[in-house]
């Protein structure tokens, strides 16, 4: 759903996630929570957490619109939107340092933000005069198309915390303040992976976002860290995909992932004559204990 004035941007998901969510399953449960929290929820920050292999990143890459869409019409089109959701995305990951260095984060989040909202490139050469916004073409990993990415190049060196409060606080509290009905959605996956880095780090920005204008919501995910949960804990609502509350849900995820590889046929050629595929399915989920 795009607002008047506003472009439609297409995420840009890494090839990682995207290949994993390529055989995404299940989770058809979730889009329902992400918009309950959009439409009716107050808090800044939503939460997904959960153990490691509990599935965040890759449900973070579906909800951005990498992976198949579900079978059932009515969930199919709220998965639907839940990715026009997204104001702007990031997938953090310690494996790839340039993705956790905070100034990249600042002008990565703000260049989507430029490419979504008409007026912001203005709002951003506010505060740094000189500096130069490049448009990049670059290929989606989902589609293969050509997609259109803002490059925001800041002329001012100054401390993590400053370029994030010029070229993302500050402008969305702007942006926000002029029309007092939007609202803004971003998404940063794995906040335990960015959390790695020296302080200060993407975690210490996003936790100081409070200030910012109440339209303005961030759905993070993270592994249960008990260094990253409580900083935004007070202002969250927290969906953990490893608790108890969602096991049979996940059980059943896990059920239908497993059904759906051990159909393929190079799986299946595997599988000997004297297993039946179906009590080996149900080992597996009994075995997986909740993740993927």
């Amino acid at each position: 759903e795009t607002t008047a004035g506003m472009a439609q941007i297409v995420i840009a998901i890494p090839s990682k996630q995207a290949e994993r969510a390529s055989k995404f399953a299940g989770r058809n449960w979730l889009p329902d929570l992400v918009l309950d929290w959009a439409d009716h929820g107050s808090e800044r920050f939503l939460i997904i957490r959960g153990k490691p292999g509990s599935g965040k990143s890759t449900c973070a890459a579906w909800m951005c619109g990498a992976g198949p869409l579900p079978a059932d019409e009515q969930t199919r089109a709220k998965l639907e939107r839940v990715r026009r959701l997204w104001d702007a995305a990031y997938f953090c990951d310690a494996n790839l340092l340039n993705t956790i260095i905070p100034s990249q984060f600042s002008r990565n989040i703000a260049g989507q933000l430029a490419v979504r909202f008409p007026a912001y490139d203005s709002l951003l050469l506010k505060y740094d005069q000189t500096a130069r916004i490049d448009v990049v073409q670059r290929a989606n990993n989902v589609s293969g198309d050509q997609v259109a990415v803002k490059l925001f190049n800041p002329t001012f060196s100054s401390a993590p915390e400053d370029i994030y409060q010029k070229t993302v606080a500050r402008p969305l509290a702007e942006l926000a303040k002029a029309d007092p009905n939007m609202k803004v959605f971003i998404l940063v996956d794995s906040m335990d992976e960015a959390n790695t880095f020296q302080l200060p780090n993407i975690v210490n920005m996003l936790a100081s976002s409070t200030g910012i204008e109440a339209g303005v919501r961030f759905l993070v995910t993270t592994r249960d860290d008990p260094k990253i949960v409580p900083r935004f804990a007070a202002a969250a609502r927290i969906i953990d995909l490893s608790t108890g509350r969602w096991r049979t849900e996940t059980d059943s995820d896990i059920r239908t992932y497993v059904n759906t590889r051990l159909a393929e046929p190079a799986i299946a050629a595997r599988v000997p004559p004297a297993i039946h595929p179906e009590a080996l399915a149900e080992k597996l989920v009994q075995v997986a204990n909740g993740n993927f």
